[in-house]
């Protein structure tokens, strides 16, 4: 069984941090909900179209993978559902290009 930890249980360490805890305790990977005090995940630098494939490299130089990419993205809020359906798109296309990069 892989086992993974959310990064919204650890709102004040680095992503760095993330990386080498997860790397020390045995744990698979890393759901990505937010680093540091963005929670909007298609912000983060180290996710940047420009940074991507640095931050891939590195999760499979330690043996560590992103089995879920996170967001609140709430479509039941009819009264917001264009910046909603906005950063459901944001998380797809971040997804695909995670995976374009693997």
């Amino acid at each position: 069984m892989k086992i993974s930890f959310s990064t919204l249980g650890c709102p004040g360490w680095s992503w760095e941090d993330m990386l080498s805890t997860a790397k020390d305790i045995g744990f698979d990977g890393i759901e990505v909900r937010g680093i540091g005090n963005e929670l909007y995940v298609p912000k983060v630098k180290h996710f940047s179209k420009d940074n991507i494939e640095l931050t891939k490299k590195k999760l499979s130089k330690i043996g560590l993978e992103i089995p879920c990419l996170t967001s609140a993205c709430f479509l039941f809020d009819k009264a917001n559902i264009d910046k909603h359906i906005k950063e459901g798109i944001d998380y797809i296309d971040l997804a695909k290009n995670w995976v374009l990069h693997m």
